[in-house]
């Protein structure tokens, strides 16, 4: 089956999971900075506004301490993955629905995994520690989008579970 806004679903994914790609190379070079002394780029350091037309003023304190650079860096890096982990089972799952097999029970394992996925990284954001002028500050948050990700992953695989098990009873029916 060709569906335009499934296909149009499955390259946005790619270009994505690119995306969260190159965003995990950024943090695997800003955690790598305290270890070999690397300096970071002047617009960083400065705190201008013309690096790559992002204001980062607001991020200085993000820059401002080595605990601060490897603790964001290794957090990022593990919702990156998480979210290109999630986005290869949506694509998984988009192309059952386009071969016409969407109710197959690879369908409920993949949006198990999405749901498994989003629980874990709204378990890793609940906490975010930050260490300015010599003072530790921990901040407690919920990132309900991660939550509500997973829940209605968790209920579509059940969906499709119960798809799946009403398609092989009709297989049996003559």
């Amino acid at each position: 089956m060709k569906n335009k806004i499934l296909q149009s679903a499955k390259a946005l994914s790619r270009l994505m999971q690119l995306g969260y790609l190159l965003l995990i190379l950024l943090y695997l070079y800003l955690l790598m900075t305290p270890v070999f002394d690397w300096s970071l780029p002047a617009a960083l350091a400065s705190g201008e506004h013309n690096w790559l037309l992002i204001d980062v003023s607001e991020a200085q304190e993000l820059f401002s301490s080595t605990f601060n650079i490897i603790f964001f860096s290794i957090r990022a890096i593990i919702l990156s993955s998480l979210l290109i982990l999630s986005l290869q089972s949506l694509i998984k799952i988009i192309s059952s629905i386009n071969s016409l097999s969407a109710f197959q029970m690879e369908s409920g394992k993949h949006f198990t995994r999405v749901g498994i996925f989003m629980f874990v990284s709204f378990i890793v954001t609940i906490l975010e520690f930050n260490y300015a002028n010599h003072d530790l500050t921990v901040t407690f948050s919920l990132e309900l989008q991660y939550l509500l990700l997973a829940i209605l992953s968790w209920v579509l695989a059940e969906v499709f579970k119960e798809g799946n098990r009403l398609w092989e009873d009709n297989q049996l029916t003559i």
